[in-house]
């Protein structure tokens, strides 16, 4: 399980040409119907113009249920093919139930695509490569001993690590099988004694393998796992998240199963005091090298030098790559001028790229991944000339960016919460986003990880010191323009008083924000000290990080923003 899976994995843009990262394809002889959510509704529209595919919108309201409509279609005597191993046990479940309940047959032993696919790419043979114990936080040994009393505590005898950020998590290994995360294509088997890692030998050099025999790891073939389930004890009882494992494996187990989250994710997302210590480093040297760019980016605007989309982006990379530390990119980035950015996962091509020109926004979220951490962040960038909407928008975006950043609130509360800090002043203008506000962040693994979020659906997970979120409100106008702005934020202690026990958000990115589009008498007093402080704290921080042009250009959009 990987949120970008590798291109031998990806049946559904091969078929049809829509890249999103979220998706459902179901292929008819007389139709073909595409499920995607409201992040990607411009997007789909034009990948699949002409295409004949229609599109569903699946958070529309009367939009059917991918199951609903089958066996609508289909009717009794219907049958399904699907490939097991590319959906989770969930789902797979979910819709198995709905499509017996109407007649229809669900195969999960197939792949529809096989034959079809000439030149398909193999599954990627990257190395599997030991993540430094000056990184790591804890060892293989003490992540296996967390894991184990959680087993106990859920009666199993047996766990299966299925989620590719785990696997590399637990283990202390990463890899380069994964786009732009930096994993390996792995499954664990955890037993009362044993621990299995089930893994392309080839990809372990000698230090892996002497790495992975230390701590007690035996490995096995990849293609094994399935095997290895089935062939657990009939007296077993073994933990596997549906949710996580895909339906391919998780129906191979005899035994009893234990179905509850899975424990990995629960025990990184709270970062180790280590880990927050490397990432305050690495995030401040980031968010240099994004104040550096957005410098020459309006240095060249100024000079007249030509600037695209695509031109932006490689200069980006540049400058992150001068960093020793530097692995790549953590998601491809989104450099988008004009009515690109109201795509809000929009990627620049050969025959989509545009030039910068000196009037509206450019949007650039980006993010690395580094040895010591992973990084995201979105500024966007005034080109020149600025509608009073479009100030306006940005400010309001700017109020929900701060409402959320100056929360304090009781241990216990989720995301869900929360989400109306930032989505309150835009909601209260009518306007909105159609999507969440904030993702959790890995450390040198995925740059969007749970089991939290901050968003207006339902998430039990409570937020804990030592999590990372991210802070990104936003506006999207189609066909005019975009704008969000996103801060990574660590979950903090606050207080502790008879009342409870409070927590906080704190800043890591440290790149400013700037304030000259601001329409200053939308801002409270609280706003505008709050807006001031972090540009101020923003340009002692990298002071000694950039030149002295970078240095100057953050001086120049921290302007400080003074009452209407």
């Amino acid at each position: 399980v990987s949120e970008y899976p590798p291109a031998h994995w990806c049946s559904r843009a091969w078929f049809s040409g829509f890249s999103g990262s979220a998706g459902t394809l179901v292929v008819l002889p007389d139709r073909v119907v595409l499920w995607t959510d409201g992040r990607y509704t411009i997007q789909a529209a034009q990948q699949l113009a002409g295409t004949g595919i229609e599109v569903l919108i699946g958070s529309d309201p009367g939009c059917p249920k991918v199951e609903d409509w089958l066996c609508e279609k289909l009717g009794r005597g219907g049958r399904v093919v699907c490939d097991g191993r590319q959906i989770s046990a969930e789902v797979g479940k979910r819709i198995r139930s709905v499509l017996e309940s109407g007649g229809v047959e669900l195969l999960l032993d197939l792949d529809p695509v096989a034959e079809a696919w000439q030149g398909r790419p193999v599954l990627p043979p990257g190395a599997a490569v030991v993540h430094a114990p000056e990184f790591a936080g804890e060892s293989v040994a003490q992540k296996l001993e967390h894991v184990r009393e959680r087993m106990v505590k859920q009666h199993a005898t047996h766990y299966l690590v299925s989620s590719l950020d785990a696997v590399a998590w637990l283990l202390n290994i990463r890899g380069s099988d994964i786009p732009w995360t930096p994993l390996v294509l792995a499954y664990v088997v955890i037993g009362p004694e044993e621990v299995v890692c089930l893994l392309d030998e080839r990809k372990c050099d000698e230090a892996a393998r002497t790495h992975l025999m230390e701590a007690g790891v035996s490995v096995h073939p990849y293609g094994t796992v399935r095997d290895v389930v089935a062939e657990l004890p009939t007296d077993a009882t073994l933990w596997a998240e549906p949710k996580r494992t895909c339906a391919w494996v998780f129906d191979a187990a005899q035994c009893k199963v234990v179905d509850e989250a899975d424990p990995v994710q629960a025990l990184k997302a709270v970062k180790h005091e280590l880990e927050i210590g490397h990432l305050r480093e690495c995030v401040e040297r980031d968010s240099a090298a994004v104040a550096q760019f957005l410098c020459w980016v309006e240095g060249s605007l100024c000079a007249g030098e030509p600037v695209t989309e695509l031109t932006a982006a490689a200069q980006l990379e540049r400058i992150r790559q001068q960093d020793p530390r530097y692995v790549n990119r953590s998601f491809e980035t989104i450099a988008a001028y004009g009515e690109h950015a109201a795509l809000m996962h929009y990627g620049a091509t050969a025959t989509s790229d545009v030039a910068l020109a000196r009037a509206g926004f450019f949007l650039v979220d980006s993010g690395g991944q580094y040895l010591d951490g992973t990084t995201d962040v979105t500024r966007t960038h005034p080109c020149g000339e600025l509608t009073e909407q479009q100030r306006r928008d940005y400010t309001l975006v700017l109020k929900g960016h701060i409402g959320l950043s100056r929360a304090v609130f009781l241990h216990g509360t989720t995301g869900s919460h929360l989400d109306i800090l930032a989505r309150g002043p835009l909601a209260r203008e009518g306007l909105d986003y159609r999507c969440g506000t904030g993702h959790g962040v890995g450390y040198c693994l995925g740059v969007h990880e749970g089991p939290h979020s901050i968003s207006g659906g339902t998430n039990s997970v409570k937020l804990e010191p030592g999590m990372i979120v991210t802070n990104e409100p936003g506006v999207y106008r189609e066909g005019e323009y975009g704008i969000r702005i996103e801060n990574m934020l660590l979950i903090r202690e606050q207080r502790e008083t008879p009342f409870g026990r409070f927590l906080a958000m704190e800043p890591l990115t440290c790149c400013p924000i700037d304030a000259r589009p601001v329409v200053a008498e939308l801002l409270s007093d609280e706003e505008r000290e709050w807006l001031n402080a972090f540009n101020a704290e923003c340009c002692r921080r990298l002071a000694t990080r950039v030149d002295s042009e970078t240095a100057a250009w953050m001086r120049q959009v921290s302007v400080e923003v003074c009452a209407g």
